[in-house]
């Protein structure tokens, strides 16, 4: 019985289309704090949806591939400097009645 249920769950999870609007939305809302005054692009490893919540893992890149450029942001000083943001593991809640990530 527990099986049944597990697998009906597992089928309600899916990777939003590249170019959807949901993608889209869902990584505006991860490139808001990272971006930081320079151009993003994501490379994706994993990305679900399901129901009101989206789990993804990555890295962030400049559009020619390279690592980003965080001297002068917040990520720039104290235990920041630990790590940089060269791989992320994230997840949202869409919430509100206009459904926000």
């Amino acid at each position: 019985m527990v099986f049944v249920v597990l697998a009906t769950s597992a089928q309600n999870v899916r990777t939003p289309e590249k170019n959807s609007a949901e993608r889209r939305e869902i990584l505006g809302a991860l490139r808001s704090p990272i971006e930081l005054g320079q151009k993003i692009v994501f490379v994706i490893d994993e990305f679900r949806v399901y129901q009101n919540w989206a789990f993804l893992s990555g890295r962030p890149q400049t559009p020619s591939g390279n690592t980003p450029d965080y001297r002068r942001t917040p990520y720039e000083s104290g235990t920041a400097k630990a790590f940089s943001i060269t791989t992320f593991l994230r997840s949202y809640e869409k919430v509100g009645i206009a459904g926000k990530w």
